[in-house]
């Protein structure tokens, strides 16, 4: 990506456990998300640049957090594929176990009524108090497509700041629960870099809207 500044950024949570894979940024108080949106703020200040020059892209559990991420840098975009909007309903019952044992100490449901902008990222639009323009790109067949729909719908009724475009793509080139290839990841990166405006990734994405 010679054209652009790079920022890859791990999940910090999982430092907190040698034996978890994947723990959503998740902590028992802290919130991480928010220390990772500083050190981006850092890095966009210390380069010249601006909110509107940054995309936050990943996918499955980095596509929660481009989406939470955005959400915390106004002005900023988020590409999400196949992202989890509700750590507590990924259907992995030994990966929830793992993360409240191992990371959380106690249950989702406990954890929620605390840091509910953790677990979900409609609460965490809320807590942002901003909807950040994103793409969503998900298949009808991975496993929290209905999530994501709901999402969507939710996303659309919220009374909160909204700024850009919101968009579920679905695409016909990828089933389940996997990420686009490398090469059509970058195209649509280069794409959003050189128009910095979403809208135009539907033309793009092997498939249609919804």
């Amino acid at each position: 990506m010679p054209n652009q500044h790079v920022l890859a950024i791990s999940d910090p949570a999982l430092g907190l456990d040698d034996e978890i894979r994947g723990a959503w940024y998740l902590h028992p108080s802290h919130d991480l998300m928010a220390d990772m949106a500083n050190m981006v703020k850092e890095q966009i200040a210390e380069l010249g640049l601006t909110n509107e020059s940054v995309l936050f892209y990943g996918s499955s559990l980095g596509g929660f957090g481009a989406l939470g991420m955005a959400s915390l840098v106004p002005g900023s975009s988020a590409i999400a594929e196949i992202p989890q909007i509700d750590v507590s309903l990924w259907p992995s019952p030994g990966s929830i176990k793992a993360m409240e044992t191992r990371i959380l100490k106690t249950s989702f449901a406990e954890h929620r009524l605390k840091h509910p902008e953790m677990v979900d990222v409609r609460d965490r639009f809320k807590k942002s108090n901003l909807v950040p323009p994103f793409v969503v790109i998900s298949n009808e067949t991975d496993m929290s497509i209905d999530v994501q729909r709901k999402f969507m719908d939710d996303v659309y009724g919220f009374q909160l700041p909204k700024r850009g475009q919101q968009q579920l793509l679905l695409t016909e080139q990828i089933s389940g629960h996997y990420a686009l290839s490398r090469e059509d990841a970058l195209s649509l990166i280069n794409r959003w870099s050189v128009n910095a405006d979403l809208d135009v990734l539907s033309s793009v994405v092997f498939g249609r809207s919804a």
